[in-house]
């Protein structure tokens, strides 16, 4: 947290911690041209545009958007000065998606933009509504007011007891400006507005001040208490709430109607040359929607800092069994969560892919996506068949589509539902349970690909990963001797069951990169899974018990190379090429391109990258492809050594691999024209043969 204020002694803190998370759909704030109508409460009008400047950019990539995503919620929360662009009792406004913040001298209101159950915006139909609105400004206000009704939470947090006259300032001023143009009277527009990263109320209580500030992430709000002061000044009054709650463990609960606003127990402190002092406190109620912090002995001539955290939780569920196993986060912040539910009125939306419960007395999986405030579901469907199905794991790319694996008891004629071509399209065997592997597209509307992944006896996948280009890494456990392997596997036979397994498969759900079991003579399970830049797969899970003949394999070196327990957890590295070794990840590796890196000198080459990308696209999705990528990775390892060892050798082999890259960037941007040159070679080549042998006939 920031520990700036401006002031020259320190202070108390309370912190209000992503009440307010900011979609990175800023392109509704940036890029676009006009800003959406802002979200106040009633009494509050909104202006009637904001205009910013476009901007023209490339669509990112999946890790361009996560660092944009990362470097976005590190900038400062900008709150804007009310020069007559709305009401004159606000001071202050900061807004994003999801989310207004109003401030006036004795009060902060939290507008928490909600969706009635069922519905679904998307991104075309907010910008068909907007432009409805430049067209039909007035039609659009009144259908507005009457939509808010039902799709937004006002919370309003009020300083019982503050300096109504305390002078509000802004902090530490942002780059930018703001410009309203609002109707056709120059009188009326307001420029050159400027954006503040805080916001400062003076004395709001005698000798404490309150400072708003944040992130795109989250709002935070402190109470800065100069020596002597007494926080027994502080009470704070919530409205727009059902009531307020402290639970056993010191949290103080906002209940909304249908969710619920968690504000952690304080963490309280005082400060000694560096070194942090505990001191102990706790919310109390000091009425049935008033707060103050009670705070136990401590020294008034030194800083004394409250630290609570202020987050949304919500209930998920129906009136029967509900179980939550699995949640991602996409880089605007939304939650994705699968698990299962016994439930005939679980909540789904409306056009989503499932919106039935299978029924017969067992659950099916379901997959939910809510707002990045908690506030409104997205999408939610339920995901099985006619038997036990069970969403254990869930991942998200960056274009939004979510990825699940567990395990489905359902097979024909109420199978668990999969996609043509898919790599396996039914139950291995009755009776037993297959892992599978969905991906659902960005609307939660239907299945980009679905399959099922097992062998005749008991699978359950319970991790899941991406790599950049969409690829699925899945880790589980397996019962089966015949679990489906492939990519020339670490493990290719079952050791005992259950063993671990892991598996990529490609990114169209058609065919296996790699799979190999992993384990040893004894129970292993694979818990979770992660994949770094050069496509490692990282998975850890359980192990034991001691004593077995063939121990959970190990390598030399590693930190811990012996059973300690009954049970262990394990965590294992395995390279592109699981063939190379469990735990391995060094010698050509660079996703499996081994003449490539040791040409080339590094698996981050842009060209060792576009020949993995080729290889995963193209090459795997195929049976002569993957043939040939199987025999490459048992030839190719020694080989690359050779080169790697060879300035001389690494040179010819860059300038032999020049024209194949071209090739391969030609076909990746056109495969039409890529596949061109070969034919037209090809029939070039045949028709000089074809004249070389003629004249040899003619000749003799």
């Amino acid at each position: 947290m920031n520990q700036g204020t401006g002031v020259g002694w320190r202070r108390l803190r309370i912190c209000l911690c992503g009440v307010m998370v900011l979609a990175a759909q800023s392109g509704l704030l940036i890029g676009r041209g006009i800003a959406a109508p802002l979200d106040i409460p009633d009494g509050l009008p909104a202006p009637t545009a904001l205009v910013a400047t476009p901007v023209i950019q490339a669509k990112p990539d999946a890790a361009t958007k996560t660092r944009i995503s990362e470097a976005y919620g590190k900038l400062p929360l900008s709150f804007e000065v009310n020069r007559g662009q709305t009401d004159d009792q606000v001071k202050y406004l900061a807004r994003g998606p999801g989310y207004t913040v109003f401030l006036t001298p004795t009060e902060a209101v939290l507008a928490l933009r909600t969706e009635a159950p069922g519905l679904r915006t998307e991104p075309s139909e907010l910008r068909t509504e907007q432009r409805a609105m430049r067209d039909e400004r007035t039609a659009a206000k009144k259908e507005e007011h009457r939509a808010d009704n039902g799709r937004r939470a006002v919370v309003r947090m009020k300083l019982v007891g503050a300096n109504a006259e305390a002078k509000l300032g802004g902090l530490d001023e942002l780059p930018g400006k703001s410009n309203y143009f609002i109707g056709n009277d120059p009188k009326k527009w307001r420029t050159n507005i400027p954006h503040y990263g805080k916001v400062r109320y003076r004395e709001a209580y005698p000798g404490i001040d309150l400072v708003f500030y944040g992130n795109p992430r989250q709002l935070e709000y402190d109470f800065v208490i100069a020596p002597g002061a007494d926080p027994n000044d502080i009470m704070l009054a919530f409205e727009g709430v059902d009531r307020l709650e402290i639970d056993n463990e010191g949290n103080l609960i906002l209940h909304l109607p249908g969710d619920h606003l968690i504000q952690r127990a304080p963490i309280i402190y005082q400060e000694t040359n560096g070194s942090r002092q505990s001191v102990t406190g706790h919310y109390v109620l000091r009425d049935k929607d008033r707060i103050g912090v009670h705070v136990a002995a401590y020294d008034p001539s030194k800083p004394l800092v409250i630290d609570p955290v202020l987050v949304y939780s919500t209930f998920l569920g129906g009136s029967a069994g509900d179980v939550g196993n699995g949640i991602a986060v996409d880089f605007a912040g939304n939650a994705y969560v699968t698990g299962s539910t016994l439930s005939a009125d679980f909540p789904t939306t409306a056009g989503a892919f499932d919106t039935g419960f299978a029924g017969g007395g067992v659950p099916d999986a379901f997959v939910t996506k809510l707002n990045t405030t908690g506030t409104a579901l997205v999408y939610s469907t339920y995901l099985g068949g006619g038997n036990a199905d069970v969403g254990n794991g869930i991942a998200v790319d960056g274009a939004g589509n979510a990825y699940v694996t567990g395990s489905t008891l359902s097979l024909a004629p109420t199978a668990f539902p999969t996609t043509v071509g898919a790599f396996q399209t039914a139950l291995a065997s009755a009776g037993f349970t297959d892992a599978f592997v969905t991906k659902l597209n960005t609307t939660g509307t239907a299945l980009v690909y679905s399959t099922y992944l097992g062998g005749s006896a008991a699978d359950v996948g319970n991790g899941i990963a991406l790599d950049g280009v969409g690829n699925a890494y899945v880790t589980g456990e397996t019962s089966s001797a015949n679990f489906p392997t492939a990519g020339s596997p670490f493990q290719a036979a079952l050791s005992i069951a259950p063993d671990a397994f892991v598996t990529k498969l490609n990114s169209s759900g058609t065919a296996l990169v790699y799979s190999t079991y992993l384990g040893g003579s004894a129970g292993d399970i694979g818990r979770g899974i992660a994949v770094d830049s050069l496509d490692n797969a990282y998975v850890t899970g359980e192990t034991g018990p001691a004593g077995v003949p063939t121990p959970f394999p190990t390598t030399a070196g590693a930190f811990d190379t012996t059973f300690n327990g009954v049970i262990d957890a394990f965590i294992a590295k395995l390279m592109e090429s699981p063939a190379a070794g469990g735990g391995g990840g060094g010698g050509g590796g660079g996703g499996g391109c081994f003449i490539a890196v040791a040409a080339f000198g590094s698996p981050m080459a842009p060209q060792v990258q576009l020949l993995r990308e080729f290889r995963d696209r193209y090459l795997t999705t195929n049976p002569p492809g993957r043939l040939f990528v199987s025999a490459y990775y048992r030839i190719s390892p020694p080989v690359a050594s050779r080169i790697a060892d060879s300035e001389v050798l690494r040179a010819i082999t860059r300038a032999g691999l020049i024209p194949v890259i071209g090739w391969v960037s030609l076909f990746m941007w056109s495969p039409i024209l890529g596949l061109a040159i070969p034919v037209t070679c090809l029939g070039i080549g045949t028709r000089m043969a074809f004249r070389v042998i003629t004249r040899y006939r003619v000749r003799s």
